[in-house]
């Protein structure tokens, strides 16, 4: 719940945001696994390197820290694709909380990329979380 990652504040607000170097990176693959590593009982996401470019949307920033949806294929030494439930079993604190909010995120990005009239390919609006 929300109120268990108290002081820590999450803002899932769209914002029109570049990522930069050490941007965290939320990757899915099609049966909704996430990439990640567990140490210590956190999770660790991979994070954006300097130079490196790909198909990023903004999600949403815990405290300070922005994170951002990669839609392009994607694999990091040291990462492994994980369940959500993999993750909640293995880990605590509010990185959980945000492999939840990513994975509902991605799941409503999936589920809504075509039209339900014409079948049409929907575009990302430029400043709301909308298609």
């Amino acid at each position: 719940m929300i109120q268990d990652i108290f002081p820590r504040k999450l803002d899932n607000q769209y914002k029109h945001v570049k990522p930069c170097a050490g941007s965290n990176l939320l990757v899915f693959n099609q049966k909704g696994a996430m990439l990640s590593r567990v140490e210590d009982g956190r999770i660790l996401f991979p994070v954006l390197a300097e130079g490196e470019e790909y198909d990023l949307v903004y999600l949403f920033s815990l405290d300070d820290a922005a994170y951002f949806l990669v839609r392009d294929e994607y694999e990091k030494d040291g990462y492994e694709y994980r369940t959500i439930r993999e993750l909640r079993d293995e880990a605590t604190g509010a990185e959980v909380f945000a492999a939840f909010t990513a994975y509902h995120l991605w799941r409503w990005y999936e589920d809504n990329r075509f039209c339900g009239r014409c079948g049409g390919v929907l575009k990302d609006h430029s400043v709301e979380r909308a298609r």
